[in-house]
């Protein structure tokens, strides 16, 4: 049977290995910690690394995108403005100066726009009238004008030209409605052909791995709001047009 003091230094051998195995637990324990705080910074910072990278693409391809459509609905607008050129040019018997931006005059050898060399202002309704700022042209714009394909004699007062427009009868009236829907017609058929070029672009561009499908799709359904949006401008413009072929 054990003394007690012998009990007691087992007691004590016991506590010291357990106080020993303890440390070196806690040793263990430290070592793992931070290993796995080592570990998690490295996934950390590669998962930071994977979301500014896909942040840079996702701000790429926005900026693609944008300037994409940008570039499509440039050439739509272009098409617009053209047709508003062209129906410019269609006198439909009110006064309108539009009728003189083809009408170039001899400037010191040069041919400049008569806007250019002159005040051009509506003086009534009917009545268009060109006040050269050099009095010496007044006679090469009415040449100018005379030549052009406006269809107006100017009357020329040695100071002032005066260009009448005359009302169009009932019949030149039909047949001015009908050439601007047919410039209106043209006009839709230059923006859908934009849209069609743009749909063949996208497709080459998923075709070749450049796009997504849903980046495809996406372009897809802003360009063909781009085509409703500038073809219902077009019917608009075509519309006030003929209201003022009407009015006159």
């Amino acid at each position: 049977m054990l003394s007690y003091k012998q009990k007691i230094e087992i007691l004590e051998r016991d506590n010291k290995r357990l106080m020993e195995e303890n440390k070196k637990l806690k040793e263990q324990y430290t070592i793992d910690l931070q290993h796995e705080i080592e570990k998690f910074k490295r996934n950390e910072q590669a998962l930071l690394d994977e979301i500014r990278k896909l942040k840079d693409k996702t701000e790429k391809e926005l900026l693609d995108f944008y300037k994409e459509k940008e570039i499509y609905e440039e050439k739509m607008n272009n098409c617009v403005a053209h047709l508003d050129r062209e129906l410019t040019s269609i006198r439909a018997g009110r006064a309108n100066p539009g009728i003189l931006d083809k009408v170039m005059v001899d400037y010191y050898g040069s041919p400049t726009p008569v806007q250019q060399v002159a005040s051009v202002a509506v003086s009534e309704a009917r009545i268009l009238t060109i006040t050269p700022w050099d009095g010496t042209l007044i006679k090469a714009i009415s040449k100018a004008i005379q030549t052009s394909d406006i269809g107006i004699n100017p009357i020329d007062d040695g100071h002032t030209i005066r260009l009448v427009f005359p009302a169009p009868t009932e019949e030149r009236r039909k047949q001015l409605t009908k050439d601007v829907q047919k410039q209106g017609e043209e006009a839709k058929i230059a923006v859908r052909n934009v849209r069609r070029d743009a749909m063949d672009k996208f497709k080459a561009q998923k075709k070749a791995g450049e796009l997504t499908e849903d980046d495809q799709k996406n372009l897809e359904e802003e360009v063909q709001k781009l085509t409703d949006k500038f073809v219902k401008e077009i019917d608009a413009t075509c519309a006030r047009k003929n209201q003022e072929i009407m009015e006159v």
